[in-house]
């Protein structure tokens, strides 16, 4: 995981920089061809990450847990 060998001290650091945001479930965090400067470290939860196909569908290509 990206910040696992972090020590409390320096992972308080790390999280000065940061702002935490509460997602409700079946909302977006970002969408394909978005264009964005963030980082997102998701705490807590599951996320889903989905490809929109040429048809009205969408096809799973991740499920990530926190980390």
């Amino acid at each position: 995981m990206l910040f696992s060998d972090l020590t409390p001290q320096e992972m308080q650091s790390v999280e000065k920089f940061g702002m935490r945001r509460q997602i409700p479930p079946g909302d977006y965090i970002i969408r394909e061809g978005q264009q964005d400067q963030s980082l997102f470290v998701l705490l807590r939860g599951t996320v889903e990450v989905i490809k929109k196909l040429e048809t009205s569908s969408q096809r799973s290509l991740r499920h990530l847990q926190e980390g």
